[in-house]
């Protein structure tokens, strides 16, 4: 993938990955990376709200991700206020990656922007499709979109295999990715 969105960058370690593996195809400098996180904006309400975790400051992140040589354009912020602004002037993107707040809301906000952003071959990447004795719910993490909000007539739609099991006294959590593309 040569261009390549990420909503929650956090750290830049999954950035670091994608970008690494355009590069395997593209020269370094024609891979482009996007990515939208709150950095220093997150707080305690939020950080609880959206089941997040704390990341490094965004100007760490980006000197580490500038190393690779690729284009690096990094959002800080509420991706409400930042994907409304950045997406008008964006192309389309090879690989698009959800993992930033995992509020219903805000997972339907990022859905919403990243689809404008979807040409023929664009490929969606969520993380946080929660499943198992303890997982399944409705109040957080993408379930509730991936499962009623994508319409199948428009797009194709593939849960992967589970990354993380996580096992406690309520049974088992399995974290899943979800593919989208155009059918």
């Amino acid at each position: 993938s040569r261009l390549i969105m990420e909503i929650g960058t956090r750290n830049g370690s999954s950035a670091m990955r994608m970008i690494r593996e355009g590069q395997r195809h593209h020269q370094a400098s024609q891979v482009e990376y996007f990515g939208f996180d709150l950095w220093e904006v997150l707080d305690d309400e939020t950080l609880e709200k959206e089941f997040s975790k704390v990341a490094l400051p965004m100007v760490e992140v980006k000197a580490t991700l500038e190393e690779t040589g690729a284009s690096i354009r990094l959002f800080k912020g509420f991706t409400s206020d930042t994907l409304p602004r950045a997406v008008p002037s964006m192309p389309d993107m090879d690989l698009i990656f959800i993992d930033g707040g995992h509020s219903i809301e805000t997972i339907e906000n990022d859905w919403r922007y990243a689809e404008q952003l979807m040409g023929d071959e664009t490929v969606v990447v969520f993380d946080d499709y929660y499943t198992g004795a303890w997982g399944r719910r409705d109040d957080v993490g993408c379930q509730s979109l991936v499962d009623w909000g994508i319409d199948r007539s428009v797009f194709h739609v593939e849960g992967l295999q589970p990354q993380d099991r996580f096992r406690r006294e309520e049974g088992e959590l399995r974290i899943n990715f979800v593919r989208v593309e155009r059918q």
